[in-house]
């Protein structure tokens, strides 16, 4: 019978590690969007290209933060929703540094194009 640790554990595993495989499948087919930016390349966009490679990190991040408390432990509650808050916020980061490149073409095409 597995203990609560072990579920929080997979359940923090889990979590995170949908995350980051869904930062592997959006992230790469906004690079050619991005190259054609060159050197304006909103600062939130440099961000994510910097740093989407090192997405592995948050699942085995969320493991071990899952494996600190002890089970006597009052912070052992707030394990699993700090995973779930630290996953939306960084989708919404995701979400919003992807498609704000996106939208500035097109709001740069549609003004082009104004008769």
């Amino acid at each position: 019978m597995p203990t609560w640790r072990t579920i929080r554990v997979l359940h923090a595993g889990l979590v995170s590690a949908a995350v980051a495989i869904w930062i592997y499948v959006v992230i790469p087919p906004f690079e050619p969007v991005f190259a054609v930016f060159g050197a304006t390349l909103p600062t939130a966009a440099r961000m994510l290209m910097a740093a989407y490679p090192f997405a592995f990190l948050f699942p085995i991040a969320a493991v071990g933060l899952s494996l600190l408390p002890a089970e006597s432990s009052r912070w052992r509650h707030t394990v699993v929703p700090s995973i779930y808050v630290f996953a939306v916020a960084i989708i919404c980061l995701v979400e919003w540094a992807a498609y704000a490149p996106v939208n500035m073409l097109i709001n740069e095409r549609e003004v082009q194009h104004a008769p």
